[in-house]
């Protein structure tokens, strides 16, 4: 798999995310707080789903932490470090 940068996977995980956590008219920047977005059980589970076909990283047996699950940049760089 090529090299992505967090940038590149922030991108990505905005459009898997959008459909998932959006409130109608809220727009998903890489700041955008997952908590904040009303992130819940199911939900994450459907994230990690997404991220699992996407990058092919199964994250709950990569170690993730709460921290890494604070905004759409913390999961991206999250991502990015264990795919590179």
């Amino acid at each position: 798999m090529a090299e992505r940068g967090a940038e590149d996977v922030a991108t990505e995980l905005i459009k898997g995310i959008s459909p998932i956590l959006a409130k109608a008219g809220t727009r998903l920047t890489p700041d955008s707080s997952l908590a904040d977005l009303g992130l819940d059980s199911f939900m994450l589970v459907e994230i990690f789903v997404m991220i699992e076909k996407k990058f092919g990283l199964k994250l709950l047996d990569s170690g993730i932490r709460k921290e890494d699950l604070e905004t759409i940049k913390s999961l991206a760089a999250y991502v990015s470090s264990k795919i590179k």
